[in-house]
């Protein structure tokens, strides 16, 4: 609340006198009386309230408009009266008024939407309405659902809880909308007159039956409570007494509240007829009600009676027919969310009927999921019409079962009928479906690579058989030294053995990503000395490696795959290993930290690498050394990489220069 200045307040002196005492004491006097005067002022002062306004007719209304009115107003001008306050009106725009209350210039706004991120900033009174957010849009708009917002143009109030719901929206259903943002409704509405916006969202009471001259979409989201507020730990007592008296108003149909929520209502029905014609028209309808009665005979109407009787006893008979042979559970709930009936489909779930009556539905979902169920299935007792939900229900045994809930009430019967769809086949079809593009998408990865290497990489050899193989013709023709042409001949011989390298390699790509993967229990310790010695044997300088195989090293994994990508990566640490004075090479298992997976590694103390480049390891023909350095096709490591692949697994390295490497993967078959 404000203070106002204190005002100036003569003290009134007393006759004159001429003695030294009163001449002392009159000062003194004088000061009491001003510091009394300046209490009253203050004490005066203390009971304005700063009450900020913005036009939100006919909840609000603004001076500018005609107001101060609207229910918030009403409201608070009987507040005001009853606890002796005076009230000061400010009109400005929504965002600059609540700007200004956490300034502290206003002790307190009206007609405020709570929200999580405005409780942190304001304390809310008890909720004075509830509604909704509306669409409008022009006549010759196609705007009929929440989708067709997609890529229009939205106009929202600035900082009101339309723009903060509408972008939630956005963000849940992935829509991407354009939001401008306006200082008023007027203003908001008359951009979508004039064409400058698509769509405007507002509350039902500003649209009103005229909808600002725009048509109803029928598009309703962002249920919203609307609130005074004042700022966090400010004017305490004043939204005290607000809820106090809001309280006893909402107590009493005679009240201020309720007289003008009534005004609030007709405002939405367009023209109010007079009292009278509601009685006429009641009383003309029943004169003409028993007219019909005598003018009926007593066998027609107890006919229809019977007719009507036996198509009720059919559409029992139907529905209990559909209930008792659906192959989805239906369930029927009261308000508490308790089971009243349940159809014989849960028995495929392990339950009987029995077991489920009345007990709670949420006990057939998993205790994460219970409060997400619980928020929607409250949404529709409380009328709102809401999507089906995904989730997963619960078996007997306590398996998941993928599950659709599409749910419905009947406020008549007070029951709500809740069909659950077992959606376990489209899951696992899905499933397939994703499984076969991954496939698709991988083997046509493969074609790439093999169709870039064909085109590119191979021409580099076989171009290079051709030139060693023409000058030598050329030198042989010239009858030149038989040296040079045999020095050439050679080079063409390596050449031509490089790309016989190369289009093995490329063969085992392609058996790589035409085998399909047959699981079974591998013994990799086993499979890793085997490879070691043959290796040895091909390459009898790796002899003076210490090779390192831990014992029991075992993989569910197809074999043939898994020994090509020991091979491949074994061979590597054999031979960048070769270089060091003590060569090692380990091959082990260790687990991840976190997730518990095991993870096997092959690791060596060779010449390594600059972990700047280990995102090019695993391309084909790519090579972190030169040829002469190290010979090789560049295709092991690419190859070891689809092997895991296959496995639904992955491999990654680590490694320094000059400090070995180690090659770490995981396969999940």
């Amino acid at each position: 609340m404000s203070t106002a200045p204190p005002r100036a307040v003569e003290g009134a002196a007393a006759v004159g006198s001429t003695s030294i005492t009163l001449r002392v004491v009159r000062p003194v006097w004088w000061l009491i009386g001003c510091a009394l005067l300046l209490c009253a002022g203050a004490a005066q002062s203390a009971t304005t309230v700063r009450v900020g306004l913005y036009r939100n007719p006919p909840k609000v209304l603004a001076p500018s408009e005609g107001g101060p009115g609207g229910i918030f107003v009403d409201v608070l001008e009987s507040v005001a009266k009853a606890e002796g306050l005076t009230l000061a009106y400010d009109e400005g725009t929504f965002d600059s008024q609540m700007q200004r209350v956490l300034a502290g210039e206003i002790d307190l706004m009206v007609d405020v939407a709570m929200t999580e991120q405005r409780r942190e900033l304001f304390d809310l009174s008890m909720p004075v309405l509830q509604s909704w957010n509306s669409v409008y849009a022009r006549e010759a708009s196609r705007i009929r659902r929440i989708g067709d917002l997609a890529g229009k143009r939205v106009a929202v109030l600035a900082g009101a809880v339309q723009e903060q719901n509408l972008r939630e929206a956005q963000a849940r259903l992935g829509l991407r909308t354009q939001v401008l943002r306006f200082d008023t409704y007027e203003a908001a509405f008359e951009a979508v007159r004039r064409g400058q916006a698509d769509a405007v969202v507002s509350n039902p009471f500003y649209g009103g039956p005229t909808h600002g001259g725009l048509r109803d979409t029928s598009i309703l989201f962002g249920d919203s409570t609307f609130h005074f507020v004042v700022k966090k730990g400010a004017n305490t007592e004043l939204l005290q007494a607000i809820d106090r008296h809001l309280a006893e108003m909402k107590s009493d149909p005679q009240s201020v509240y309720f007289r003008s929520f009534q005004r609030l209502q007709a405002s939405q029905r367009g023209e109010t007829l007079p009292p009278w014609v509601s009685w006429a028209a009641l009383s003309l309808t029943s004169f003409l009600l028993l007219a019909l009665a005598w003018a009926f005979a007593y066998r027609r109407v107890a006919a229809r009676l019977r007719d009507a009787e036996r198509g009720q006893r059919r559409l029992a008979n139907d529905l209990r027919r559909i209930f008792d042979n659906s192959l989805d559970v239906v369930l029927v709930l009261d308000e508490q969310l308790r089971i009243v009936r349940a159809s014989p489909a849960c028995r495929a779930w392990g339950y009987e009927p029995r077991d489920l009556e009345g007990g709670s539905c949420l006990g057939l979902v998993a205790s994460e999921h219970q409060a997400r169920a619980r928020r929607h299935l409250q949404r529709v007792l409380r009328g709102h019409r809401v999507k089906s939900l995904p989730g997963e229900s619960l078996r007997r045994d306590g398996r998941g079962v993928p599950t659709t809930w599409s749910a419905v009430w009947a406020p008549e019967q007070r029951e709500m009928y809740l069909v659950v769809r077992d959606d376990s086949e489209r899951a696992e079809l899905l499933a397939t479906l994703r499984r076969q593009n991954d496939r698709l998408e991988a083997a046509n990865n493969d074609l790439q690579v093999i169709s870039a290497s064909l085109s590119h990489d191979l021409r580099s050899p076989v171009a290079a058989v051709e030139d060693f193989t023409g000058r030598a013709l050329e030198l042989s023709a010239q009858r030149q030294d038989a040296s040079e042409i045999a020095r050439l001949l050679q080079r063409a011989v390596a050449a031509a053995a490089k790309a016989d390298r190369m289009l093995e390699d490329l063969a085992g790509l392609l058996r790589v990503a035409g085998q399909r993967v047959h699981v079974e229990d591998c013994d990799v310790s086993a499979m890793a000395a085997q490879i070691v010695r043959e290796a040895r044997d091909a390459h009898p300088a790796y002899a003076r490696t210490d090779v390192r195989i831990a014992d029991g090293l075992r993989a569910r994994a197809d074999a043939r795959l898994l020994r090509l990508a020991l091979e491949n990566l074994l061979g590597n640490a054999l031979k960048f290993s070769a270089v060091v004075e003590r060569p090692l090479v380990e091959v082990g298992v260790a687990e991840a930290p976190g997730t518990g997976e095991t993870v096997f590694f092959v690791r060596d103390n060779g010449s390594g690498f600059d972990p700047a480049y280990a995102d090019k390891l695993f391309q084909p023909f790519s090579r972190l050394h030169s040829q002469t350095e190290f010979p090789g096709t560049g295709l092991g490591l690419s190859i070891a990489h689809r092997i895991v692949r296959k496995h639904h697994g992955r491999i990654w390295a680590e490694s320094a220069v000059g400090q070995g490497a180690a090659f770490y993967f995981v396969v999940a078959a």
